[in-house]
């Protein structure tokens, strides 16, 4: 922290120390951060940075001297991230949301829609598509089964379907995270986010569509919201995501199923295995964006440490709603 300290000087040494042998600086993953103070003495520093912008950017007001050289350093210590971080600078002080933009769909050709429900116009004939989505933990798969096994005694033909595949997909993913532990292959955090954009595409063509004239309701154990949640829980903004999957149809009912992360955390402690991303930090980040997700669009939340039936119970309601609406033609 600077505490109204000039970072001129803090710079310059940083640099005499770094410039003759920067290798031995970047195999310690280093990335420098200044903290300034919200109320310095000649007032508060100026920044078009928006409040959920995540990171830590020099302010309006810093000197052009101290941009350059913080610039030279970040350049030196991370050459790989360097133009990342450029990118992140520029949009931030141009005043540009990337996450708030991300998160209302306002990257897609055409304007923004609802996330969770990405594709083509609502749809009046097919299935019925219900979704529910949640943080790992939170009792999604126990909630589908149920809701599958009331809508099987209703004589509807239902399907459960999952986007994030399991299997040797999932774990040749999975391995791609974890070499990029300690800031190492950075290159294949990006490539493993692709790869599971792709596999979901590869699900709706190869499994998902082939199937949708014969069932009546297909209900999805996670939708896009989930893709959209990883993506800007990991980046600031997740390109492509919405144009790659927009193969999916409308859903006509998402329904989160919210969990805090720490019991979620909790919950988890009693599995086998876990992923890379079943951690506080982590799985925090993946609920405030599907929570996001979830105001923008209007979905239904459910608080998933409520009782169990008492949770089916409400689901059922709003699906038997929803099913009166489609036999209406509305």
């Amino acid at each position: 922290p600077l505490d109204g300290r000039d970072p001129l000087p803090f710079l310059d040494r940083a640099l005499e120390a770094v410039r003759p042998d920067p290798g031995r600086f970047r195999e310690k993953g280093i990335i420098p951060v200044f903290f300034t103070d919200p109320e310095p003495a000649e007032g508060p520093v100026e920044t078009r940075l928006l409040p959920s912008w995540r990171g830590l950017l020099p302010g309006d007001r810093y000197p052009r001297e101290v941009r350059e050289r913080t610039r030279e350093l970040l350049h030196l210590l991370q050459p790989a991230r360097f133009p990342h971080f450029l990118l992140f600078e520029n949009y931030a002080l141009a005043g540009v949301d990337l996450r708030g933009e991300a998160l209302a769909g306002r990257f897609t050709p055409g304007g923004s829609f609802p996330s969770g429900s990405a594709g083509g116009p609502r749809r009046k004939k097919g299935p019925l598509i219900l979704a529910v989505c949640g943080i790992d933990g939170s009792g999604k798969s126990s909630h589908l089964a149920a809701l599958r096994r009331y809508l099987e005694g209703k004589g509807l033909r239902t399907k459960i379907h999952k986007i994030y595949r399991h299997g040797v997909f999932h774990d040749t993913v999975t391995d791609l995270t974890r070499l990029c532990a300690g800031g190492r292959h950075l290159h294949l955090w990006r490539i493993q986010r692709l790869a599971k954009l792709m596999d979901s595409v590869k699900y709706m063509v190869s499994t998902v569509e082939p199937g949708m004239e014969n069932q009546d309701v297909l209900l999805f154990d996670r939708y896009l919201p989930t893709h959209f949640a990883a993506g800007t829980g990991r980046f600031h903004h997740d390109p492509y995501a919405r144009e790659i999957l927009s193969c999916y149809p409308r859903a006509d009912m998402i329904f989160l199923l919210d969990l805090p992360a720490r019991e979620a955390v909790k919950r988890l402690n009693e599995r086998k295995e876990r992923t890379v991303d079943e951690n506080l930090y982590m799985l925090s980040r993946f609920r405030e964006g599907l929570l996001d997700l979830a105001r923008a669009e209007g979905q239904v939340v459910l608080d998933a440490r409520a009782p169990f039936q008492e949770n089916q119970k409400v689901i059922r309601e709003w699906v038997d709603l929803v099913l009166r609406a489609r036999r209406r033609g509305r």
